[in-house]
């Protein structure tokens, strides 16, 4: 009988093992943005999500994006990186 194992994992990370009568066949790991991969392996797999479908909604409706890295803006800059700055910018 085939089944899966879920344990989430760090940063919303989800951990699949495939299982087949008792014996582990995969461990996969998925982001909630590779939904449709899952449903692509477990297709592979011949397994079935359905019975997890709401668990798996759950799991990506759950997902929050890390904010994005801000780049610090210099309080001053000389005349010189100004100008660069300008050129860089093709004005």
């Amino acid at each position: 009988m085939k089944h899966l194992k879920f344990t989430p994992a760090q940063d919303n990370w989800l951990e699949v093992t495939w299982i087949d009568n008792g014996k582990e066949i995969k461990h996969t790991s998925y982001h909630p943005t590779q939904l449709n991969l899952l449903y692509a392996d477990a297709e592979t797999m011949d397994t079935s999500l359905n019975s997890y479908e709401d668990m798996l909604f759950a799991w990506v409706a759950s997902y929050v994006p890390p904010a994005p890295l801000l780049t610090p803006v210099p309080q001053q800059i000389t005349r010189a990186q100004g100008k660069a700055a300008l050129i860089t910018m093709g004005v």
